[in-house]
């Protein structure tokens, strides 16, 4: 009942019958959703309450409320939505950027733990993480690119030695001791 009368922004009848139910989170949640001006964020909120998330998006999306349907992605850990919506987002702001690369980064380490290291190579290009992209080489035992991350790698940046063992497991030792020298190490 409650629920319905929600969507319906019926506030008194969700009201009476959370209190009905003890639902102190709901009731809590009432007061916050009428305090918003904007009817279509306020059913944005509540289809994100009721856990319709792909509803939400759209809702926040048709009343200009990128930023809450970001900070809702992100809640849900959805990386691989958040290029898009930015991309869709009209305003520039300098965090636009930032935001992209911590998106791209952690859709790369959700692609990499599932071994999908084709996909996680290309979104950790995307995010600028040079480790990242290295660890990919690795794992798909691709060593000639991982080779040329050395070139590209800071002079004894601390992922350098791990790179080095990384290399010596495998019998590159050539490899291994170039990595092992820019790092710093003796």
């Amino acid at each position: 009942m409650s629920k319905n009368a929600l969507e319906k922004l019926d506030f008194d009848t969700a009201h009476k019958s959370m209190l009905q139910m003890n639902d102190f989170n709901g009731l809590d949640f009432i007061s916050q959703v009428k305090a918003i001006e904007d009817p279509e964020t306020q059913k944005a909120e509540i289809a994100q309450f009721n856990s319709n998330y792909d509803e939400a998006a759209k809702l926040y999306s048709q009343s200009g409320r990128t930023d809450l349907n970001l900070a809702m992605q992100m809640k849900l850990g959805k990386w691989d939505k958040i290029p898009d919506i930015l991309n869709k987002s009209e305003k520039q702001n300098p965090s636009k950027n930032e935001a992209m690369k911590m998106a791209y980064n952690n859709y790369a380490d959700e692609l990499f733990d599932k071994k999908d290291y084709d996909r996680a190579e290309e979104n950790y290009r995307r995010s600028g993480n040079i480790r990242g992209l290295t660890n990919c080489y690795f794992a798909k035992e691709d060593y000639e690119k991982a080779v040329n991350m050395l070139e590209v790698i800071p002079e004894e940046e601390e992922y350098l030695e791990e790179m080095g063992d990384k290399f010596m497991e495998v019998g590159m030792c050539q490899e291994a001791a170039l990595a092992f020298v820019k790092h710093g190490t003796s």
